[in-house]
């Protein structure tokens, strides 16, 4: 277990000074500009989404893949988090969106740290969206009717081959989860 420790402290010590940013700074919605956590956490996190710009256009020398918004090391596990600003995912935006992003990332990480599957045991993926706050929007039929963490049907086959853990919260048990 100790390498694994070693290999994330290793990724985090690589990564932190010139990527790092705050959680509410990676949940920056682009489209509609504006934070998906608005609160300052002051929980200092790695921004991915320029780790892999940079990694693409000076180490790989190929075009931008699809990545997960940010990356911290917590309780020796890497944890991988991607923000979502709506209350209700479609699978399509699983399949289209996430998926390729979780796998990207976990190849781009791979690639440059050669994982073993023990490494990729300890790796969490968190799917963060925003609050469903009316009994409607809560008992609407999609795929995120359970009020639970478990992983997205349409990720279950990354979770299964990678062993890793998908789950998805909202903002508010993704905040409690930083504690």
């Amino acid at each position: 277990m100790s390498s694994v420790t070693n290999k994330f402290d290793q990724i985090w010590n690589d990564l932190k000074n010139e990527f790092s940013s705050t959680i509410k700074d990676c949940s920056f919605d682009d489209d509609n500009k504006v934070y998906l956590i608005d609160e300052d956490l002051r929980k200092v996190v790695v921004d991915f989404d320029e780790v892999a710009k940079y990694w693409a256009k000076n180490k790989l020398g190929c075009e931008t893949p699809k990545s997960m918004d940010c990356l911290y090391v917590k309780e020796k596990k890497l944890h991988l988090v991607e923000f979502k600003n709506q209350k209700h995912i479609k699978k399509r935006e699983y399949l289209d969106g996430i998926k390729p992003k979780i796998h990207d990332t976990l190849s781009i990480l791979n690639y440059f740290y050669s994982f073993e599957q023990s490494d990729f045991e300890r790796i969490e993926v968190t799917i963060v969206h925003k609050e469903k706050n009316t009994p409607k929007e809560v008992g609407r039929r999609n795929l995120d009717k359970k009020a639970d963490s478990s992983c997205p049907s349409a990720l279950k086959f990354l979770q299964k081959v990678y062993q890793i853990k998908i789950s998805k919260l909202t903002i508010t048990e993704f905040i409690k989860s930083l504690q």
